[in-house]
C-alpha cells in the first residue's frame, strides 16, 4: 500500500545531529489523516544519518525498527508505477453513466502515480518506501526529488564502502 508523505527533508551538509535524509509517511486517505491528527496513524520513517540507514514501520499491531550500517547496504532503488489497470476498470464501469468513465479513468491514472524508493541490505532484505501524492499535506514529491534521494543514498553508500567491497565491485 502506498503512503502519503507527512515530511520530506534532505540536507547535503547536515550538522552531526541532523540527517541527510528524513522522510516520514502515513497511511493514505481521509481515515489515515484523521488518525494522524490524534497520533494513532500507522507510519513509515526512513532516515539516512552519518553511517547508517534507519527504517521504522509502525502499525496498530506493533513497530519494526531496523538500523542498517551503510557498509551493509547493497543497493538503493527508485521507480514509479501508474495504475492503468484500475483506471481502465473505472473508465469502463463509469462509461455508461453519461460518459463519466472518459473523465474518471484518465484522471485516476494521472493522479495516482505511485513512487517507490528504498534500500536493500547485503542480507537481501529490502526496506521500501512507497508513496503517492498527498492533497491534504500538500506534498507533491516528483521523480526529480526521488532521483535526488537515490543519488544521496548512492553517494553515502560508496563513501562508506569497505576496501574489500570496493575492490570486488
Amino acid at each position: 500500500m502506498a503512503l502519503v508523505i507527512k515530511s520530506w527533508k534532505t540536507n547535503n551538509t547536515p550538522a552531526p545531529t541532523e540527517s541527510y535524509i528524513s522522510i516520514q509517511g502515513r497511511q493514505a486517505g481521509l481515515i489515515g489523516f484523521l488518525l494522524s491528527l490524534v497520533g494513532m496513524d500507522p507510519t513509515v520513517k526512513f532516515t539516512l544519518d552519518h553511517g547508517k540507514v534507519t527504517y521504522t514501520a509502525s502499525s496498530w499491531s506493533g513497530t519494526k525498527r531496523v538500523v542498517v550500517p551503510l557498509t551493509k547496504v547493497a543497493t538503493g532503488y527508485f521507480g514509479y508505477t501508474r495504475p492503468w489497470q484500475e483506471a481502465l476498470v473505472i473508465g469502463m464501469v463509469l462509461l455508461p453513466f453519461f460518459g463519466l468513465g472518459l473523465i474518471a479513468g484518465p484522471l485516476y491514472y494521472f493522479w495516482n502515480k505511485r513512487l517507490e524508493f528504498g534500500v536493500r541490505a547485503t542480507s537481501g532484505e529490502a526496506f521500501p518506501f512507497a508513496f503517492q501524492r498527498s492533497v491534504i499535506e500538500g506534498q507533491n514529491i516528483d521523480e526529480k526529488a526521488g532521483h535526488a534521494i537515490l543519488d544521496l543514498i548512492e553517494k553515502h553508500v560508496q563513501n562508506h564502502a569497505t576496501p574489500e567491497y570496493a575492490k570486488a565491485g
